[in-house]
C-alpha cells in the first residue's frame, strides 16, 4: 500500500519553516504542549488537519519589522483547532484569527483584533472567549462557556457581530 501516513508533531521548533509559516496538512496533528510557543507569521490547518494546543500560544504581530508581519491562524474548512482545558491562545495586536472549518475551545482564547468565522464554520466554546476588538460570526457558535466582549483595563466592549447561529 502507498497510503499516506498521519504526522504527529510539535511545533516549536517550525516543523516546516518556509516564509515564517507553519502549514498543518490533511491527516496531520500539529501540537503544542511546552511552554510559551511565540508565532509571528501565518499557522494553516488544511482539510482535514489539526492543531492541537496543550499549552500558551501567543500569536504576535511581528512590530520590529522581521519579515513575520502580521500573525494569522486559519483553519479552513475540514480544519480542526482544538484548545484544550487549561491552555491559553493569545492573539495580541493586529493578529487575525479566520475559521472556516471548526474550533473547540475548553480552555481561554483572547483575539485584541479580529475574529472571523466563516458562513458553515462551527466555534464550540465551553472555556473563555474573549473579543478585545472586532469579530464576526457567521457560522455556528455554541457556547457553555464564558464570552467576554469588552477591552480589559477599561471595560470597553467589543465589537461582536453575530449573523450565523447562536446558541
Amino acid at each position: 500500500c502507498s497510503c499516506a501516513v498521519a504526522l504527529e508533531y510539535e511545533l516549536s521548533p517550525n516543523p516546516n519553516p518556509k516564509d515564517n509559516t507553519i502549514d498543518i496538512l490533511s491527516g496531520d496533528i500539529g501540537i503544542h504542549s511546552d511552554e510559551t510557543f511565540e508565532n509571528f507569521g501565518a499557522i494553516t490547518v488544511h482539510d482535514g488537519g489539526t492543531l492541537r494546543n496543550l499549552a500558551e500560544m501567543d500569536i504576535l504581530f511581528d512590530e520590529d519589522g522581521g519579515g513575520g508581519g502580521l500573525s494569522t491562524i486559519t483553519i479552513e474548512v475540514g480544519g480542526l483547532l482544538e484548545n484544550s482545558l487549561s491552555s491559553k491562545m493569545n492573539f495580541d495586536s493586529i493578529s487575525n484569527f479566520n475559521v472556516s472549518g471548526t474550533v473547540d475551545n475548553e480552555g481561554d482564547i483572547s483575539a485584541d483584533w479580529s475574529m472571523q468565522l466563516a458562513v458553515g464554520s462551527q466555534f464550540n466554546n465551553s472555556g473563555i472567549l474573549t473579543n478585545k476588538q472586532g469579530a464576526t460570526f457567521r457560522g455556528t457558535f455554541v457556547n457553555t462557556g464564558s464570552v467576554v466582549n469588552a477591552t480589559p483595563f477599561n471595560d470597553t466592549g467589543g465589537f461582536l457581530q453575530l449573523i450565523g447561529q447562536f446558541t
